[in-house]
């Protein structure tokens, strides 16, 4: 194992508190993961995890690890992009992370104003999930993310762009419901289970005293067509309401009980993140801005 793998692999384990989750993230064995960092605690003459705790813990030494590591490969990272364009003489890449969902219904608006602003550069765009977009901008996988604010995204720089309500998505039909009616006795389709919408709608369904979804799909967009032809309903973010794209589906606000309990849920800051410390190219910096054009 060379010297930058055991900052990637301290790294996952904190990311995901786990390490079972972490040996599944970087596709080797729990048992050897485990060997590993033992290995390297016996190495260093510290421990760097606190097993004791659940979910496990970095100690003071396990922290400062972690620090010390993201700065080392982001600026590994950053070599080897610089390097390749020397050596090749590469065209500017961007690497940009974002859920599949918001890709679908941001991404034409901010491509067509970042080409206005960098017509050379080339554009990848990667759709992941929330933990994903996370540990892929940790390990330098990605160089910015589009994704929501939450504990998990307070290690990385942000540019905030816009905020975001989650709403109910209600086939016209039981459009004459009071929105906890609509809860309590229509039939729900959800997002995959895992993704943060289904849990927050399991949390909504289960406050107000409805029942479990009817319908599991993997993305909006196929639940929200579900909702259009009157199958059930849902939830959503609040920009899908504003694009007009579902004739027959009318969008309502949460009862008030419900945006008190889950508040840091259903009131959400969307921004486009990427690491501390990160040096932005010029095109990243071009992509910032048009994410920021966009939106104003």
């Amino acid at each position: 194992m060379n010297s930058l793998r055991q900052f990637e692999f301290v790294i996952e384990i904190a990311g995901c508190e786990s390490i079972s989750k972490a040996a599944k993230n970087l596709k080797i064995s729990q048992p050897t993961l485990s060997k590993y960092i033992a290995n390297l605690e016996q190495k260093l003459g510290v421990e760097l995890f606190d097993r004791k705790t659940v979910p496990i813990s970095l100690t003071e030494a396990g922290e400062k690890f972690v620090r010390a590591g993201k700065q080392i490969l982001d600026v590994y990272s950053q070599l080897d992009r610089d390097f390749l364009k020397i050596k090749e003489n590469a065209t500017d890449v961007v690497r940009v992370g974002i859920s599949p969902t918001r890709a679908h219904y941001i991404l034409p608006a901010l491509v067509r104003e970042f080409k206005k602003l960098n017509s050379s550069a080339k554009l990848v765009i990667k759709e992941r999930t929330t933990s994903q977009l996370n540990s892929e901008l940790l390990r330098g996988e990605l160089d910015l993310i589009i994704s929501l604010r939450y504990d998990g995204t307070s290690e990385f720089e942000e540019v905030p762009l816009f905020s975001e309500k989650v709403m109910l998505a209600v086939p016209k039909k039981c459009a004459g419901l009071d929105a906890l009616s609509v809860l309590r006795t229509c039939p729900f389709i959800s997002t995959g289970a895992g993704l943060k919408m289904s849990d927050v709608l399991l949390g909504v369904l289960s406050e107000a005293g409805g029942s479990e979804p009817i319908i599991e799909v993997q993305s909006i967009e196929s639940v929200l067509s579900l909702v259009n032809e009157g199958v059930g309903a849902a939830l959503a973010p609040s920009y899908i309401s504003e694009c007009g794209a579902y004739d027959n589906i009318v969008f309502m606000e949460l009862p008030k009980l419900m945006k008190n309990r889950f508040a840091t849920k259903l009131d959400r800051e969307v921004c486009v993140f990427f690491r501390k410390n990160q040096m932005l190219s010029d095109s990243e910096e071009d992509f910032v801005q048009a994410c920021k054009n966009v939106v104003t």
